[in-house]
């Protein structure tokens, strides 16, 4: 279904444990976490997308039932190669003309010791309770 920004389509095309950034203005993971991202795209439907790519719209699911942190501040560019030529989605705050598509990381803070297990997509104007509302990719 799409979101309720229009996005019609989402891909995740990695998942990278690890991850450092390489910009002298950023900090470090805080003490006891570890930085993960993705690597995702988000396509606007064929009425476009006014406000553009979210990254909101995604969670990482640890082992333990918990949810890992979004919203980590980075400029980039981050560590592993994959990833240094990549924004963070969404950050660019476009709309996005009709099938325009978005690529970029979403960072998450993993607490130390946790097992990241899915990355889930959760921003459909679907109820959050039906099973075809929520998407989710292991996280390997």
């Amino acid at each position: 279904p799409v979101t309720w920004d229009g996005i019609a389509a989402v891909e995740v095309a990695g998942f990278y444990p690890n991850v450092t950034s390489t910009s002298q203005y950023d900090e470090s993971p805080d003490p006891g976490t570890t930085w993960a991202a993705i690597d995702a795209t988000e396509c606007a439907s064929t009425s476009g997308s006014s406000t553009g790519a979210n990254s909101g719209y995604f969670a990482l699911l640890l082992s333990n039932g918990s949810t890992a942190e979004t919203g980590v501040f980075a400029s980039g560019p981050l560590s592993p190669p994959q990833l240094a030529a990549l924004n963070e989605l969404g950050g660019g705050n476009e709309s996005l003309a009709p099938g325009q598509c978005d690529r970029g990381w979403v960072l998450f803070s993993v607490p130390d010791g946790a097992t990241p297990t899915f990355v889930q997509f959760s921003g459909t104007t679907a109820s959050l309770s039906q099973g075809n509302s929520i998407v989710k990719w292991p996280a390997s």
